[in-house]
């Protein structure tokens, strides 16, 4: 069904929502420690590649980097659930009550997967400083490398976190969005934003982990050569798969939209007027798929006046009028035409004797079959009068 299908303030929607509430949770939990586990896995692939340019002594800190590691990604997983779930109540409480969203409502549901990455960033973002802080007295090149990781790890999980809470805050978003077009103001990186996110995976990171390396073996010559191959082999393949994997999701993020709207488009070509298509993107998407809607909406409008003019001035005459752009010849034309009056014999005398009702069923009939015929042999019916019709044939066709 379409997205505005689920409102109303019936029990059952509002069953509805808390499900739908639920189940967004529970996919957001497993995105997050999917991008977190991503993010961890990347700084630890770094690192390990690393550690052998690094100075002598800088190694004895891995244990104690590796153990404040693991439990500031327990506490952070913890932490930045809370914080999201707070932030969200408002989502929470609306799709519970079963009713459209407040102008509010609409913006913190919209924002859903932006603040998923931010709150992601936040927490990476102090990982990155407090590692600095805590390698900084021992060795200068630790602070400096394992910052730099925590960096690219922070920037891994928050690009992937994004993209994954975006697809799967679409059934949210479609409902926040069924009673209008998504806002003018950005509530989301558009198709430029989504495309730079999946550069910086799939080419940034891994340059400037081969960057770091080439930097790392100029000031060490007497690093084994085929060490610094692998390493950049390493980064290579880290590039060509998670760039796939970031690639793959920001093309389906804009290609599944599109491809909806083109469908919709093949349909309305076939002559099926009554299309739309949901509205589940806050950024330009969104608009092109709310574009596409009015433009449907527009073109059943006009089929609807199309269809009242012809009733009344018959249809080859308003397809005509239609085709001149109201370009109408002052004076008129000089036609050879014919006029046929048809009436109803004894109309008097059955409107005396028989219920309205059954007056107006049988004109009904016997005007359906008048019309018919006459459009078949090309006239049209230019009026009714009471039990007659008045019927055109050589104008304007």
């Amino acid at each position: 069904g379409r997205p505005g299908d689920t409102y109303g303030m019936s029990d059952h929607d509002a069953a509805g929502g808390v499900e739908l509430w639920r189940s967004n949770i529970r996919r957001l939990t497993r995105a997050a420690v999917v991008a977190n586990g991503l993010g961890g896995l990347l700084v630890f692939l770094l690192l390990s590649f690393l550690i052998p340019f690094a100075p002598e002594g800088a190694q004895d800190d891995i244990p104690f980097n590796a153990a404040v590691g693991a439990a500031y990604l327990v506490a952070a997983l913890f932490l930045g659930a809370r914080w999201g779930m707070r932030a969200s109540a408002p989502v929470e409480r609306w799709l519970a009550e079963g009713r459209p969203p407040t102008p509010e409502e609409r913006r913190v549901a919209l924002g859903q997967p932006f603040r998923f990455a931010a709150i992601s960033g936040v927490f990476w973002a102090l990982a990155a400083v407090l590692f600095t802080i805590l390698n900084l007295p021992g060795s200068g090149w630790a602070a400096v490398v394992v910052g730099g990781a925590i960096l690219a790890g922070g920037e891994t999980t928050c690009a992937i976190g994004y993209l994954m809470a975006e697809r799967i805050a679409r059934p949210v978003t479609a409902l926040a969005l069924a009673g209008g077009d998504p806002p003018r103001e950005r509530c989301a990186p558009g198709v430029a934003g989504r495309l730079t996110m999946a550069w910086s995976l799939g080419t940034g990171i891994p340059l400037l982990g081969i960057s770091v390396i080439a930097v790392a073996s100029l000031f060490h010559g007497e690093e084994d050569a085929g060490l610094v191959a692998a390493a950049v082999a390493f980064l290579a393949a880290i590039g060509m798969v998670v760039g796939m994997l970031a690639i793959s999701m920001a093309a389906r993020s804009v290609a599944e939209p599109v491809a909806a709207v083109r469908r919709a488009i093949a349909r309305i070509e076939d002559g099926e007027l009554d299309v739309t298509v949901p509205v589940d993107d806050g950024s330009e998407v969104g608009l092109l798929e709310a574009g596409f809607n009015r433009m449907a909406a527009g073109l059943r409008e006009r089929e609807r006046l199309h269809d009242l003019f012809g009733r009344h001035v018959g249809r080859d005459v308003a397809r005509a009028a239609l085709e001149n752009d109201g370009e109408v010849e002052l004076g008129g034309e000089v036609r050879e035409v014919a006029a046929l009056f048809v009436d109803l014999t004894g109309s008097t005398r059955l409107a005396a004797r028989q219920p309205p009702a059954e007056v107006v069923a049988l004109l009904n009939r016997f005007f359906c079959i008048v019309v018919e015929l006459v459009e078949e042999h090309g006239g049209w019916v230019n009026k009714f009068e009471g039990d007659a019709a008045l019927c055109v044939f050589g104008a304007p066709v």
